[in-house]
């Protein structure tokens, strides 16, 4: 049996970061957005609970690294747009800092005795950016547009505890089935999908009860609907009223660029590829922001946001590259501000691809490769390793002693033998194919340099890996369309594992989240369980199960828990982190202020 060794190890992470610290602040000057109309004045304000005037005024500078794509919340959306979201559009609740419900577009709510009806009281002083009242129809008719299947929203499975709503999904499944068989046609799966959705919607499981009150009827009682489902922009029902969704693509509606929301601020212009702009809602419900103007510029280069921060030309560096966070600590000018996070990020395996069926190759790769080294490496020991979905900061939900997979080359090469490979010297091969395989990333600079790691310890057991970089949109469409061998990328939490974790992991969710295209059935019985319990302490044992088989399973290799780190400009007062999504310090942009 050959043996195995990775030299150099430390001479590559050198090469690594010395030009990360060679590129650091020689970035060109990125021209300002394009002149616009100024906004008004800073206001004046004889608010007895705040009397502080002086905190009003100023604009705050974003650099991002690529453009947004559309404002629609009902849908899904990527990092870029996930922030400006959170300012333009209100939900119904918002979790706080410390994962605990709080009102917004709802004054209060109620939960029945059976535990199978939320009724929420809603504001009745909200308004519309363009002035029109915001009642019920609004919230109804943004969650009949996650509910409808012909929006093909990310979020439809939020809804799941809602009253049949689990039995049109199920129909909707064997519908596509259907078609994908070519057992029926495009127009009779329109017609048949039409049918689905109007009988569920006939059964009022979305209820409005007056103007300001609607209420949500469940199957059964749900431990996250109040934390997941709730967390959702709400849309305008008199703009978006009439959109047909059998013939309207909600992200190509004109809407989706020019978007109306309840938030604290409003859309003012967007100029693809180079910037887009909010301004301060004056009558906000919860009062007008501080901040006069937001500005989102498009700066992709790393180097070029770090510089421009650093030089006092943005106010916000998005997606700071961990190796950069000393430099910038240096910087009088700027100040990190951290918090915890509910994310992670992984390699994923396709399962049903190139030898990952079998969990001793899928085991063999996880033991060839160095993990705790390369994640302290590249993340500056800023990110604690992980070995499965349930960040640290789901303190009731993880478990941190589940089976992990040591660097050992030996152990590699003995289980790829036992999987039926044998070694001819120069690579692995079973029945005349060879183990090599392509791993998709996207752009960005780490997380090339984490796969160029794990390229280099595959290698050093003569598996040779192709790393393949991809654009934003070509990288996205490769991860939801399941279109790899292996796969580096994360996701980001959201305030229950039931949000994420369940979607990505339960076999209901391949075609959509599940994009390892993972099978088990107990994983399947214990993650419909921890939903369907309110008891946390019960919740949290089904969890622990989950990860107890996640480990064994190996789907992915799991790499770090995220932490959030946020470089901000000095003298912006009031951001608070929340470790729901790693853009979610935006969600107290409203009470942030300039301080001399």
């Amino acid at each position: 049996m050959p043996r195995f060794r990775n030299p150099k190890f430390a001479l590559l992470l050198a090469l690594v970061f010395a030009v990360g610290v060679l590129a650091i602040g020689c970035g060109p000057e990125v021209a300002d957005p394009e002149d616009t109309e100024e906004p008004d004045e800073p206001v004046e304000t004889d608010d007895p609970d705040d009397p502080d005037d002086s905190k009003y005024g100023g604009q705050f500078v974003v650099g991002t690294y690529g453009d947004a794509n559309y404002y629609m919340p009902p849908l899904t959306g990527d990092g870029y747009t996930y922030h400006t979201k959170y300012l333009i559009f209100d939900s119904i609740v918002r979790m706080d800092e410390n994962l605990e419900p709080q009102p917004l577009l709802a004054e209060s709510w109620e939960i029945s005795d059976d535990e199978l009806t939320f009724t929420f009281f809603l504001r009745d002083d909200v308004t519309w950016h363009d002035g029109e009242r915001f009642t019920a129809e609004d919230v109804w008719l943004t969650y009949q547009f996650i509910a409808n299947p012909f929006s093909f929203s990310a979020k439809t499975d939020y809804l799941a505890p809602l009253v049949g709503f689990s039995e049109m999904s199920a129909k909707v499944s064997d519908l596509d089935a259907q078609l994908d068989n070519e057992e029926i046609d495009e127009d009779q799966w329109n017609e048949q999908v039409e049918v689905a959705y109007e009988e569920w919607k006939a059964k009022d499981a979305i209820e409005i009860v007056d103007d300001y009150t609607i209420s949500f009827h469940l199957d059964f009682p749900s431990g996250s609907f109040l934390t997941i489902s709730t967390e959702v922009g709400v849309i305008p029902a008199h703009i978006l009223g009439d959109v047909n969704l059998m013939e309207e693509d909600l992200s190509e509606h004109e809407y989706a660029r020019n978007p109306i929301g309840t938030g604290p601020f409003q859309f003012v212009s967007w100029e693809r590829g180079d910037h887009w702009i909010l301004d301060a809602y004056d009558d906000h419900f919860a009062g007008r922001p501080y901040l006069d103007r937001v500005i989102f510029r498009v700066i992709p280069d790393e180097t070029t946001r770090i510089s421009e921060l650093a030089r006092g030309n943005i106010d916000k560096a998005y997606s700071v590259p961990f190796a950069e966070l000393d430099y910038l600590e240096a910087q009088d000018n700027v100040q990190i501000l951290t918090g915890p996070s509910l994310g992670w990020d992984m390699i994923n395996f396709q399962l049903e691809r190139h030898f990952f069926d079998d969990v001793r190759v899928r085991r063999a790769v996880a033991h060839a490769f160095d993990k705790a080294s390369a994640v302290n490496a590249i993340f500056e020991g800023r990110r604690p390793v992980a070995h499965g979905p349930f960040n640290p900061a789901f303190d009731w939900a993880h478990k941190p002693d589940v089976t992990k997979y040591e660097y050992d080359p030996d152990r590699a090469a003995e289980l790829l033998e036992e999987a039926g490979f044998e070694h001819d010297g120069d690579g692995w091969y079973k029945d005349g194919e060879s183990l090599d395989f392509t791993l998709r990333v996207g752009t960005g600079s780490t997380s090339i340099e984490m796969c160029e790691l794990f390229q280099y310890d595959l290698g050093a057991i003569d598996v040779n890996v192709t790393i393949e970089p991809l654009e934003p949109a070509a990288w996205l469409d490769a991860i939801f369309s399941a279109n790899f061998d292996m796969m580096y990328f994360g996701w980001t939490g959201l305030a229950d594992p039931d949000g994420y974790i369940y979607t990505v992991h339960h076999s209901s969710a391949i075609g959509g989240r599940n994009v390892m295209k993972y099978r088990n059935d107990r994983v399947d019985e214990l993650f419909d369980a921890a939903r369907m319990s309110t008891d946390i302490g019960e919740r949290g044992t089904y969890y622990h199960e989950i990860q107890e088989i996640l480990a064994e399973d190996l789907p992915v290799i799991f790499m770090s828990y995220y932490v959030n780190y946020h470089a901000i400009a000095a003298g912006l007062e009031g951001l608070v982190p929340n470790p729901t999504k790693h853009a979610s310090i935006f969600w107290t942009l409203k009470d942030a202020y300039w301080v001399d």
